[in-house]
């Protein structure tokens, strides 16, 4: 499961980076509907990957953050032809860029975490000298 969020992460978020560098280029400008629905599959797979990783023992910190994450980049993506219209509209474009980054690479340090976790044998009590 953790692989399968994982592949899902890096390349909804690569399609959606791509596609939307393309966007702010001038190009692609027919795709932009493809492009809210990549960044609505990566928001999803955050929090899917957030949730998981939650009820698998993951630093609640770690959790939280990448669930506000998630609703944050859902959110700007939907507001954003809305916000700061004109010629400081670059302004919020590349916010919207930098909290994809921020958002898969916390991401995929859970994933990383949630694996090492995976791997770890269980406990089995205090240990005894005998």
């Amino acid at each position: 499961m953790r692989k399968t969020l994982r592949a899902f992460l890096l390349v909804s978020f690569l399609a959606a980076a791509g596609l939307g560098l393309g966007i702010w280029s001038g190009h692609f400008l027919g795709l932009i509907r493809f492009h809210m629905a990549l960044g609505a599959l990566f928001a999803l797979t955050l929090f899917a990957l957030a949730t998981l990783s939650g009820f698998r023992g993951a630093s609640l910190r770690r959790v939280v953050t990448l669930l506000a994450l998630s609703v944050a980049v859902f959110a700007l993506g939907i507001a954003q032809t809305n916000l700061m219209p004109g010629s400081w509209h670059w302004l919020v474009r590349l916010f919207h860029f930098g909290l994809g980054i921020a958002a898969v690479r916390q991401g995929l340090a859970l994933a990383v975490g949630l694996g090492a976790k995976a791997a770890l044998p269980a406990a089995k009590g205090p240990a005894s000298i005998n």
